[in-house]
């Protein structure tokens, strides 16, 4: 009998700028309520309306205890319109 791998290669999850990659840490319960609370709307809400701003706060959080020397303002100049729904597949998968 054939053994098999069973554990399957996943796709890093990390936001890859020019070629450096910003771990994400996947989100969790915890994130989700200091984002609540940060904007002061239930989380159903903050996501099926979300704006930039939400989006780019959600990244920050899911980034920022890997990578600490990381502001807001740098990330939303490193996710672009090219790189958007990836970082939101990573960050919210």
């Amino acid at each position: 009998m054939k053994e098999e791998n069973i554990i399957a290669e996943k796709e890093t999850r990390a936001l890859i700028v020019d070629g450096k990659e910003y771990p994400l840490k996947p989100l969790n319960i915890n994130m989700m309520e200091v984002i609540e609370d940060k904007f002061d709307k239930p989380w159903d809400e903050l996501i099926s309306g979300a704006r930039m701003g939400i989006f780019r706060y959600i990244f920050w959080i899911c980034l920022k205890d890997n990578n600490p020397e990381l502001t807001e303002e740098q990330l939303g100049e490193m996710v672009t319109s090219e790189t958007l729904m990836d970082t939101y597949k990573k960050a919210l998968t």
